[in-house]
């Protein structure tokens, strides 16, 4: 299944409010969503809070324009994707400030399996981890369980956690590809 904006699609005043997974497009990704464009959002929720979708199980996300969002969670949260279990996020902007108190990146919240691509993507904003002592915040993912290639651009991050990274706070990194540009 495919989600398309193509006729340039532009989602404006949006606000979610839900106690589990969130999104604006939707909460459990499976297929594809590309080109489209969010413009002043408010998503709250729990685990796996992203503002497209919240928990990516095997799909993609291509194509997406992200600007002035809010998400807060009390999990994973990210300004795209909450969590990336299996799939490819690419080309894709996002301008968010983003409060948890579990993992927290600019493009993702975490990544799972190995073989996952995050490609093209550049991210703006603030970053609050405010809880736990295991996890932290990533200006474009936050937690890596295996290895995935990652390309992207963080381009301004302001970060507050304990474990912090410009682009990226893995704990189990290895043998990933990575070109990253912090400015």
């Amino acid at each position: 299944t495919t989600y398309t904006g193509s006729d340039g699609i532009t989602l404006t005043g949006t606000n979610f409010t839900n106690s589990g997974v969130r999104s604006i497009a939707t909460g459990d990704n499976n297929g594809e969503i590309k080109a489209i464009t969010v413009d002043t959002e408010y998503v709250k929720g729990n685990n796996n809070v992203g503002g497209i979708v919240g928990y990516n199980a095997k799909g993609s996300v291509i194509g997406i324009n992200s600007y002035n969002t809010t998400i807060t969670g009390t999990g994973r949260a990210g300004g795209i994707v909450g969590y990336l279990y299996s799939g490819t996020i690419k080309e894709v902007n996002s301008n968010a400030n983003i409060t948890s108190t579990g993992q927290v990146g600019g493009i993702t919240g975490a990544s799972e399996l190995s073989g996952n691509n995050i490609i093209s993507v550049i991210y703006n904003g603030n970053l609050t981890n405010n809880n736990r002592e295991e996890t932290g915040a990533g200006g474009l993912v936050s937690w890596v369980e295996n290895p995935i290639t990652i390309s992207g651009v963080v381009e301004s991050a302001n970060i507050t956690a304990k474990y912090v990274a410009k682009a990226l706070r893995a704990d189990n990194f290895s043998s990933s590809s990575i070109n990253v540009y912090a400015l």
